[in-house]
């Protein structure tokens, strides 16, 4: 990976710690919410790592 790369994947990441952080801040939101958008975000990085994975290959 390049210099840019990295750092974008790094961004990327950080991106979505603080949305994870606002919602589990947010007392408003019920649970369900909470957990099937961890379970989104956690899906679209695995697959992401599944695409970086295969073109480093």
């Amino acid at each position: 990976m390049s210099t840019a790369e990295v750092y974008a994947f790094c961004a990327e990441r950080a991106i979505s710690a603080r949305i994870l952080m606002n919602l589990s801040m947010d007392q408003k939101l019920r649970s369900v919410y909470k957990l099937l958008f961890i379970y989104t975000v956690l899906n679209y990085n695995v697959f992401d790592t599944m695409c970086y994975a295969g073109a480093a290959s």
